[in-house]
C-alpha cells in the first residue's frame, strides 16, 4: 500500500513539474533601428549641385549595419551607395554627392536601411527631383 502511495505521489509530481515549463526570462525584445534622415532635405535639385547626406541610424541594444543608396527611378540604376559596419548603438553618415549631368529632369531615391545584431530591419527613404536647366 504504502508503495502504491509513494509510485502515485511520484507520478503526480513528475506530471506537476513536467507540465510548468519556465518560459523564456528574456526574450528577444528588441525593436528596429531608428533612421533619422537630416539631409537630403530637399524637393529639388539642379545638375551640379552637392546634395548632403547626413544620416543618424540608432539601435537601442546594438548596431549590425547600415547603407545608404542613390537610385535613378524608374531605370533602378544606382549612382551611389555607402555601407558601414558597426556594433556600436549608433551608425552616422556624414558625406556628400554632386549631381552629374542627366537628361532632363530626373528622379532620384534616397534609401537608408539597417540591421541590428539581432537581424531587425528596417528602411527609410527621402525622394527628389534633378532638373538639368
Amino acid at each position: 500500500m504504502k508503495g502504491k502511495l509513494l509510485i502515485s505521489i511520484f507520478f503526480i509530481l513528475l506530471i506537476t513539474l513536467n507540465s510548468c515549463k519556465k518560459e523564456d526570462e528574456n526574450p528577444n525584445l528588441s525593436s528596429p533601428p531608428i533612421i533619422t534622415i537630416n539631409d537630403p532635405s530637399e524637393s529639388y535639385y539642379n545638375v551640379g549641385d552637392t546634395v548632403h547626406i547626413n544620416v543618424l541610424v540608432t539601435d537601442e541594444r546594438e548596431m549590425h549595419d547600415a547603407e545608404w543608396f542613390l537610385i535613378l527611378s524608374p531605370q533602378n540604376d544606382t549612382l551611389w551607395n555607402q555601407r558601414i559596419h558597426s556594433h556600436a548603438t549608433e551608425i552616422i553618415f556624414n558625406t556628400y554627392f554632386i549631381i552629374g549631368p542627366t537628361s532632363d529632369q530626373q528622379n532620384v531615391n534616397f534609401i537608408v536601411k539597417a540591421e541590428n545584431a539581432f537581424s531587425d530591419e528596417t528602411s527609410k527613404t527621402h525622394n527628389f527631383i534633378v532638373n538639368n536647366p
